[in-house]
């Protein structure tokens, strides 16, 4: 273990957010607000929910109101004094191709998305939304699974960040969620415990960002590194889990899906994966 001086504002964040799901993602579409008033940045909401009157409207106006940050039946202009850019795009048709076009035309730096596992990483050959985005592009992803807890109070707007786990493998390595949490937990105004759990005999050389050297700590354990991830966050009561991913680059990954993917079928926190470039 060693230490890195990284200053979070080196390079900042570009901050543009896109979210989409159907109705179920509310609490999604609450995580992508808080962490683009947070970052100060756009927040772009593609919503591919189905056109009917018993789908609730994303409002970015009443969440401000139910968070306090804006008086009841205030005007659309008062939006803007948070700071932030919303856009907002409906694709419910061909959505697909419609989500391909922004992610070839902008450089996102989150993607946000709500996790239904019913729906999700159960086929090989897959057609869900979640699937097509994550076999089409390499982008660090949000998860934040139906009915969690998360780590922002859909009620009042406070982050709640106390421990953070961050699996560490071999590779891919685990600096690239590191450097990831270095630039946002300023941000956040969070210093959670950052625990490293490894399933081996000795722990993988990382580098840690300096800012993070006081939250750091390494474990090793000897059992699959799937079921040590699901107990450990149920065992620390974890906020987050932080993980590097390649995407499927073997065989028997291909077939049974990525280690992040597998643990989406279970998780019960949200899911911060985090794209290691090519």
């Amino acid at each position: 273990m060693a230490g890195e001086d990284v200053s979070p504002n080196e390079t900042p964040l570009r901050t543009s957010h896109i979210i989409h799901e159907h109705d179920s993602s509310i609490n999604a579409f609450a995580h992508a607000l808080r962490l683009a008033v947070a970052f100060q940045g756009t927040i772009e909401i593609v919503d591919v929910r189905p056109h009917s009157d018993d789908v609730p409207d994303f409002s970015v106006r009443s969440m401000y109101e139910k968070w306090g940050w804006l008086p009841e039946s205030s005007s659309r202009d008062a939006v803007s004094g948070l700071g932030i850019s919303v856009k907002k795009l409906r694709a419910s048709n061909n959505y697909k191709k419609v989500i391909k076009k922004r992610f070839t035309k902008h450089d996102n730096d989150l993607l946000v998305i709500g996790l239904n596992p019913r729906r999700t990483f159960g086929r090989l050959f897959g057609s869900d939304l979640t699937s097509f985005l994550v076999n089409t592009f390499r982008q660090t992803t949000l998860y934040i699974p139906e009915d969690c807890r998360g780590f922002v109070d859909f009620d009042t707007g406070d982050i709640r960040l106390d421990t953070i786990l961050l699996p560490t493998a071999d590779f891919p390595f685990a600096f690239d969620g590191l450097m990831f949490l270095s630039k946002t937990l300023p941000l956040l105004k969070s210093s959670p415990q950052i625990i490293g759990i490894h399933d081996g005999r000795s722990f993988p050389e990382v580098t840690i960002p300096n800012n993070l050297m006081p939250y750091w700590q390494e474990e090793t354990y000897s059992e699959n590194i799937v079921s040590l991830i699901n107990r450990q966050t149920e065992a620390r009561k974890a906020d987050l889990i932080v993980m590097t991913t390649n995407g499927r680059d073997t065989l028997p990954q291909k077939i049974t899906g990525s280690i992040t993917e597998q643990v989406l079928k279970h998780v019960t926190c949200p899911v911060l994966a985090v794209a290691v470039p090519q």
